[in-house]
């Protein structure tokens, strides 16, 4: 016989861990170098994409940081949502970005650019903001999206039919005109 007690969503509980990582943490991150040079020995040791994120305070204070996703040699799945997890539970106020190319070329594919687009609405949507994005490859040669790619992505166009008078020649539209 089925319990006729009510049931309960489950609950759930989360915490902070600080682990002894050897960073310095409350570092001030002024420009890109300053990025590249705190996730740098982390994103150079991997063989595969993998993406970082870089919690910070008001004052652009490293408050933390997270290997958010690890892909293979060509890809990785990235989730907004996932990303931004670790920045809520930190009281992050800004976030940047960070992943690599194992193949060495730092420019960004078509991919990173939209998941760059999406990550900045999401970020918006919570409250933390996206200070940037930057794809690495080979030593000390980065990209950053938000800079140095348009802020909108073109729509694919679909090809629409001609109309029949897009099918007449040029000079017979122009003999009727009376020209």
């Amino acid at each position: 016989m089925p319990s006729m007690l009510p049931t309960f969503p489950r609950k759930y509980e989360y915490s902070v861990v600080r682990e002894a990582t050897g960073v310095e943490f409350k570092s001030v991150i002024t420009d890109r170098w300053d990025a590249l040079r705190f996730i740098r020995d982390e994103l150079q040791r991997r063989d595969r994409e993998c993406m970082y994120v870089i919690y910070l305070n008001n004052r652009n204070q490293v408050i933390g940081f997270e290997l958010a996703t690890i892909g293979n040699m060509v890809e990785m799945v990235l989730v907004p949502r996932d990303l931004l997890r670790g920045a809520i539970i930190a009281g992050a106020r800004s976030i940047i970005l960070m992943h690599n190319h194992p193949s060495g070329d730092y420019r960004p594919s078509g991919e990173d650019v939209k998941f760059t687009h999406r990550m900045d609405f999401a970020c918006s949507v919570v409250g933390v903001k996206l200070l940037d994005h930057f794809v690495v490859g080979e030593p000390a040669r980065m990209w950053s999206i938000p800079r140095e790619m348009p802020k909108k992505i073109p729509a694919k166009t679909k090809k629409r039919k001609k109309k029949a008078s897009q099918d007449v020649p040029e000079q017979k539209l122009s003999k009727r005109r009376g020209a």
